[in-house]
């Protein structure tokens, strides 16, 4: 057998390769990579993150399970762990497959999503989030096209629970079925669900928001909250302040037990939260505006806080 050593790139092409095999080799290297990422990956607490991922050698965290699963597939958890933090830059599924798979971090964020297409979906399914009073954010987007988040728990970190600041156009966020909680800043900032997606919008159905400095804060676009209970945040449950163009739909939901701080605030010459068949009570202020409004579709109930306040109007009902 004879090795031949070529001195240059081009003296190799000289040599019998040319340049458009050169592609087709490159291409056949690129699509033999991408046919190895299976659209199905496992992780266990017995997992070994040199095992391939399969259900029968599962892997141990979830942060190399990503490396090996294909776009828009789905990674399961198959027993109950602490499977580590992530960072998601790639249209995907995490699920806990009805286990409690728990993700922590003592610093930075859990979960950190950052995908490429306005088209991408992520989905968080049945996790158990937690900062250990030392992470800065339990799920930190930095974009992504649409981001669901069901059944799942976040908690005890030091900043933001779900800071949801996606730079795509447009982005969604869903959060259905979930809590957030307990998640405080020393400095006071924290909010259970931080909105300052410039192109976003957001829903929180059936979610409880609870403990945290803020519980809901939106400083872009627009969120709203169905069915929902938002109670015993420090400084307000519900806080809209907004230089552009923004709102809060709060239907069917109780805004309660803030009690040192507002029950629902809003702030801006464009900030408008609009309010129907939910209950406002035992916060040390139900209502507080600061330039912004805060309407009615009069079946409201706002009783039992120290101050009342009062809707700016009452909308009509279709």
């Amino acid at each position: 057998m004879v090795i031949r050593r070529f001195h240059s790139f081009s003296s190799w092409i000289e040599s019998g390769m040319n340049m458009k095999s050169w592609i087709l080799l490159l291409l056949a290297v690129h699509a033999a990579s991408a046919s190895a990422l299976a659209s199905h990956t496992y992780v266990s607490s017995a997992g070994d993150d040199l095992n391939p991922c399969t259900s029968t050698q599962p892997c141990r965290t979830f942060a190399m399970a990503i490396n090996v699963t294909a776009n828009s597939g789905t990674i399961t958890a198959v027993d109950e762990a602490s499977f580590g933090s992530v960072t998601i830059g790639k249209p995907l599924t995490i699920n806990a497959g009805g286990r409690v798979a728990a993700l922590m971090a003592s610093s930075g964020s859990v979960i950190t999503i950052k995908t490429m297409g306005a088209e991408d979906l992520v989905v968080l399914r049945g996790l158990s989030i937690d900062g250990l009073n030392a992470a800065t954010s339990g799920i930190r987007v930095v974009a992504v096209g649409k981001l669901v988040i069901e059944r799942c728990t976040i908690q005890n970190v030091a900043g933001h629970g779900i800071d949801f600041e996606s730079s795509t156009n447009p982005s969604h966020l869903l959060v259905s079925d979930s809590t957030i909680a307990y998640n405080v800043d020393p400095s006071g900032v924290s909010s259970g669900v931080y909105d300052a997606a410039p192109y976003g919008s957001a829903v929180l159905d059936r979610v409880r928001v609870a403990g945290n400095n803020i519980g809901v804060q939106v400083r872009a676009a627009r969120l709203s909250i169905r069915d929902s209970t938002i109670s015993g945040n420090v400084q307000a449950n519900v806080k809209l302040v907004a230089a552009n163009v923004s709102q809060i739909d709060i239907d069917d939901s109780l805004i309660a037990d803030s009690v040192a701080g507002v029950g629902i605030f809003s702030q801006g010459i464009v900030a408008n939260v609009y309010v129907s068949n939910s209950t406002i009570t035992g916060n040390s202020q139900g209502l507080s505006t600061l330039i912004g409004s805060i309407y009615s579709f009069g079946n409201n109930r706002l009783f039992g806080n120290t101050t009342d306040g009062a809707f700016t109007a009452k909308m009509p009902l279709d």
